[in-house]
């Protein structure tokens, strides 16, 4: 989901962050991401709608390059979307009114995911994807887009939703929207379970890192996180945060930090201190990629990346939000 901004505004010249830049972000894209966007690299993952229009997807390079991907079915949104360096998956909303789910190496081609799937995400050269049908309780299934070989790990709980993948890890949600969500996470090698936690009161989104540690972002309370060794969530940041805006990654999570004027990204470590990568965006910060070395953001109908840098000014002229 977006942050939206407080009126319909053109946005034009630089804005200037309080500390002097050490790389300005690139603009990779003037389109307006339907959701989520995601680092392949050197490229950004985009998935985009116009009005009345057909969804297109496209790796949109730091160098300025635009590598089309074709989406199997004509979708009219791209509702989630992610990658890595060598594996890539989406869901879409296709044309007819009916979703659909796809996965494939970077740059294609997309093969259809099995009709069950609930969620999806991406590591290395793994697709995870969440799976259910009525008469179980769900499963995951490991797909390798070298290989094609497709492992399953049969999951505990019922009402599982969302999956996160990184590393050897992923994380789904037991007993979802009943008021006693518990998070789990899961050896992806194994197929053990390695800790679970009560989902925090209020938290409305997580995401696994690389070494298992899970971060939790509520809009209203900040960010928490937990571990095996620690396992009760605890509070590293309290700020307002989009709470379906955010970036696991190696050394923290990117955040979209809310203010009066707009939001802004911002890394939280796992010692509670906090870093602001951009300045603050008027048009708020619509969709975050992190990797832990390049940063990419969404706002208004721009998508810039770059090395992270202590919030350069950003060029927004041309970029507009509503």
């Amino acid at each position: 989901m977006r942050f939206l901004g407080v009126g319909a505004v053109v946005l034009c010249g630089l804005l200037t962050g309080a500390q002097p830049a050490v790389a300005d972000y690139a603009r990779v894209a003037t389109v307006a991401p339907d959701d989520d966007i995601a680092l392949t690299g050197a490229a950004v993952a985009v998935g985009s709608t116009p009005k009345g229009g057909r969804s297109a997807l496209a790796l949109h390079g730091l160098d300025g390059s635009i590598r089309p991907v074709s989406i199997p079915q004509p979708a009219r949104f791209v509702e989630e979307l992610q990658a890595s360096t060598s594996a890539l998956a989406l869901l879409t909303q296709t044309s007819t009114g009916g979703s659909a789910g796809y996965y494939g190496p970077v740059g294609g081609p997309l093969r259809r995911l099995p009709r069950t799937w609930v969620d999806v995400d991406v590591t290395g050269d793994t697709v995870v994807s969440l799976h259910r049908r009525p008469e179980d309780r769900g499963r995951l299934e490991l797909r390798d887009v070298r290989t094609g070989k497709v492992r399953r790990i049969n999951v505990r709980g019922t009402r599982v939703a969302i999956v996160t993948a990184a590393g050897r890890y992923a994380a789904y949600a037991t007993n979802f929207a009943t008021g006693r969500e518990t998070t789990v996470v899961v050896n992806l090698a194994t197929g053990r379970e390695h800790y679970r936690v009560r989902t925090p009161s209020r938290s409305t989104g997580y995401g696994v890192a690389s070494n298992g540690r899970l971060w939790f972002v509520s809009h209203d309370r900040g960010v928490m996180t937990a571990s095996r060794t620690r396992p009760r969530p605890r509070m590293v940041a309290r700020m307002r945060a989009q709470p379906y805006e955010f970036a696991v990654g190696p050394g923290g999570i990117v955040v979209s930090r809310v203010g009066t004027d707009g939001a802004q990204a911002a890394l939280v470590k796992q010692d509670g201190s906090v870093r602001a990568l951009t300045p603050s965006l008027p048009g708020g910060v619509g969709a975050l990629a992190y990797d832990g070395a390049t940063l990419a953001f969404a706002t208004g109908s721009c998508v810039f990346a770059g090395p992270l840098a202590d919030a350069p000014p950003v060029a927004l002229d041309g970029c507009v939000t509503g």
